[in-house]
């Protein structure tokens, strides 16, 4: 979308397939149409006349169905996933999931030896995805279920949590013995102690309100459960007060977001000063999607193949979905060089 609602996404998605194509040297005929312009149909009509090899895009759910609808003749990598795929040889999905993000959580938290995580989402659609993709990776690999705990605002989420955390049940058990004995028993209520991981998909400042309720009630003679953070937290380059709330939880995120030194975002950002983190993961998605498309076949071909991107590490399904690989860091304290340390998230051989 090159106009309305989504123009600045759209916007940064051609800067960042741009910057590829020169970086990488890739010979051809670059074309844009602005989806929001016109139905998928009859961009996709126009292409064809324009002598089309490979599409890229579209960006919106309904607009990749409406593409793939019409059984493109040419290869195809689209940029959002669909609830249905279409499984064809030449047909690829790219997207920036939270979904996916949440399942990559999932299988990092296994891999570290967690054993009952809690995971802390919004109600509504969004939420639920991330449950869902967060939930079947786990079940996956360990065979049980998570906790759940959703809410609607932050007024909602001290008693949620004392809920999911087993506070309220604390307290239930002190008064109960405190009616058996006919006494009052000086005792504090506390978190379950057998939840050792909690995965939060919320902004900075909930994150942060999140971790300062739980850890109101953590017992001190129990070790506190680790906290995983979604892409969506991640409190940005150079914004100390808000990295203040998220200290000491794992971060998972691209390593465009990631990296303190990077040549390339510098460059970006002198050039478009006004771009946001939404909007450089837009650039990098573009950048990402230019360097894929002369390597879906090879991507696609066999098991194992993988690409460095700025999104993360990239490798392709059978399905054609393109899986990012994220890197994990721990946040440290905003007043240190690097607010951030890079931790091992896989083993050597797939770090990017």
């Amino acid at each position: 979308p090159l106009s309305g609602n989504l123009a600045a996404q759209g916007d940064a998605l051609r800067n960042g397939m741009l910057t590829a194509y020169k970086e990488a040297g890739l010979q051809g005929d670059v074309r844009f149409y602005d989806s929001a312009s016109q139905p998928i149909a009859a961009l996709y009509q126009q292409a064809q006349k324009d002598g089309a090899e490979l599409l890229i895009g579209p960006l919106l759910k309904d607009q990749v169905e409406a593409l793939i609808a019409l059984q493109p003749k040419v290869p195809l990598l689209a940029l959002n996933d669909t609830d249905r795929k279409t499984s064809a040889p030449s047909i690829f999905y790219f997207s920036l999931s939270p979904a996916a993000d949440a399942a990559e959580a999932a299988a990092q938290m296994h891999q570290e030896g967690r054993r009952l995580p809690l995971l802390i989402v919004p109600q509504g659609a969004q939420g639920q995805r991330v449950q869902d993709g967060f939930t079947a990776q786990w079940r996956e690999q360990n065979g049980g279920t998570p906790l759940i705990a959703r809410f609607t605002d932050r007024q909602s989420l001290q008693a949620i949590l004392r809920q999911a955390m087993g506070v309220d049940a604390s307290q239930q058990r002190i008064e109960s013995v405190q009616k058996s004995i006919g006494q009052k028993v000086f005792a504090q209520p506390f978190n379950r102690q057998d939840v050792d991981a909690i995965y939060v998909y919320a902004s900075p400042l909930e994150a942060g309100i999140i971790k300062s309720f739980i850890d109101i009630s953590q017992s001190p003679f129990a070790s506190a459960p680790t906290y995983y953070l979604s892409a969506k937290g991640n409190p940005g380059f150079n914004n100390p007060g808000v990295a203040q709330n998220v200290q000491g939880m794992r971060l998972g995120d691209m390593p465009w977001m990631l990296e303190q030194n990077s040549p390339l975002r510098e460059k970006v950002l002198a050039l478009w000063p006004q771009a946001n983190n939404d909007l450089l993961r837009f650039f990098a998605m573009g950048y990402d999607a230019m360097n894929l498309a002369p390597h879906l076949a090879e991507l696609s071909s066999a098991s194992g193949q993988q690409q460095n991107g700025l999104t993360g590490t990239l490798s392709i399904d059978e399905q054609g979905t393109v899986h990012r690989q994220l890197h994990w860091v721990t946040l440290e304290k905003p007043s240190e060089p690097s607010n951030a340390t890079t931790s091992t998230a896989a083993p050597a051989a797939q770090q990017p």
